[in-house]
């Protein structure tokens, strides 16, 4: 459980290797379990995925053996829906479970464990410990596993040793020693263990949950399977995108070489600005595309199959090359022009003259057909009293970018995949991240709307 994916096949061969004649050892079976996961995946409408599935037997099998465990692995491979999946499967399996998340960077160590007043020795209880004396209480009927939602710190990991050895006590700077009963688990949900010490890590019980155990496709069909809960048409809208997720994103690109996938094409080809998962880059071309529908969602409309084509165009391209520099998002559309092509959808593929991409266009939303229109600065008219210093002028870098954070601020927040309405403007100092920001804000009315600027790394 504690290896990545790629060591997991070189550790049975080298098994294979030593013990030659000793077959494998009977798969163990946890019916309730695996029943009861596969029907909680079914009424959350999420998509049943093997290599996902034996993380959260793997978490079920450490949790019966171990009080303390972690599961690490990259944002969006998910860890989260693992624990709740499991939590929810055993209580309905008879066996009550809760859960208690706690975020422990969020606050400082004396707010987590406690802090005694130098002056009048006054003890104030901390977050952890108050959650702690709370919990582990015999006469409570459920098990509650205390989840530690955020990044390792050699700060707060290293005072819960006592907790995760055999003595199973936390002790607090007041001499106050709670040990921990048997109805009580705790959980750690990190992306890795880059400050967390070998006496920490020895102790606990470790699930690694690689990116590709989960990948991008069960969350695209965990889309596709939501999407018709929204409105009556929208069964409709799946049968028509469903093939395209299939062709454009999963189909071996042409002239591609060892990539398997565009995602995998991508990875080997293109270099980003900063690092992006494939499950990142395919949580924020669902976002891109289930704003640009909305409007058909409350309208209660369904669009041609070519209007489908180029809004989902938008959405992949911007998806992908949002976080790439010019260069690379030209070498990213002519390989997407490529598919296009092979797959006969040339419809999709926007009027560029000589130099331009898919980047300088948009699908007209005022239009049914959404036909592609080439995105231009408004005119600038300029203010009655004027200031130099303050003016923006809109460019189309700035129009790109508010028209991306409107749509995204407009769409709904959801779990899955996540959506909270936020955007990240990313670019080296002078790059106009913050005109851009002003200028959207601008817009605001102000009897509706307040905005709030701070400063996170003026130290």
């Amino acid at each position: 459980s504690k290896l990545v994916a790629d060591d997991v096949p070189l550790f049975r061969a080298l098994l294979k290797d030593l013990f030659p004649k000793v077959t494998d050892p009977p798969k163990k079976v946890y019916t309730n379990i695996e029943e009861g996961t596969k029907a909680l995946i079914k009424k959350n409408l999420l998509w049943d995925w093997d290599s996902w599935m034996l993380k959260v037997i793997q978490l079920y099998e450490t949790s019966l053996v171990r009080h303390g465990f972690m599961l690490v692995g990259p944002t969006l491979c998910g860890k989260t829906e693992i624990a709740q999946i499991l939590t929810t499967c055993m209580t309905n399996d008879g066996n009550p479970h809760r859960t208690a998340i706690m975020n422990p960077k969020a606050i400082t160590d004396s707010q987590m464990y406690g802090v005694k007043d130098p002056v009048s020795e006054e003890w104030t209880p901390g977050v952890f410990a108050s959650i702690w004396q709370r919990y582990n209480n015999r006469a409570l009927k459920y098990t509650t596993w205390i989840i530690c939602d955020g990044p390792v710190d050699a700060i707060w990991i290293e005072n819960l040793n006592t907790v995760l050895d055999d003595n199973k006590i936390l002790t607090l700077a007041n001499a106050d020693r709670i040990p921990m009963t048997d109805n009580c688990k705790i959980v750690f949900e990190v992306q890795d263990l880059r400050n967390a010490s070998p006496a920490t890590v020895s102790r606990a019980g470790i699930i690694y949950v690689s990116a590709s155990d989960l990948g991008w496709e069960p969350i695209v069909q965990a889309w596709l399977l939501r999407r018709p809960e929204l409105s009556a048409h929208r069964s409709a809208e799946v049968d028509i995108l469903k093939p395209l997720f299939d062709r454009w994103l999963k189909s071996t690109p042409p002239n591609a070489g060892a990539a398997v996938d565009f995602f995998d094409w991508n990875m080997r080809n293109i270099k980003k600005i900063m690092e992006a998962n494939d499950s990142i880059v395919i949580v924020t071309v669902l976002n891109i595309l289930s704003a640009s529908l909305k409007q058909c969602v409350e309208e209660n409309i369904i669009l041609a199959e070519d209007a489908y084509r180029r809004v989902l165009c938008f959405a992949v391209m911007w998806g992908f090359g949002g976080l790439l520099e010019p260069e690379e998002r030209k070498k990213l559309w002519d390989k997407f022009v490529e598919i296009l092509e092979d797959a006969k959808h040339k419809d999709a593929i926007p009027p560029c003259s000589e130099g331009q991409t898919v980047f300088e266009f948009v699908p007209d939303w005022t239009d049914k057909a959404r036909p592609w229109k080439l995105w231009q600065p408004s005119e600038w008219k300029p203010p009655k009293k004027l200031q130099f210093s303050a003016l923006l002028i809109p460019t189309m870098d700035s129009v790109r970018a508010e028209y991306l954070m409107s749509i995204i601020s407009q769409h709904d927040m959801t779990r899955n995949p996540p959506s909270f309405k936020s955007t990240m403007l990313v670019g080296a100092p002078g790059t106009a991240k913050t005109s851009t920001a002003l200028m959207y804000i601008s817009q605001f009315s102000q009897d509706t709307m307040l905005s709030k600027r701070l400063n996170l790394s003026s130290a």
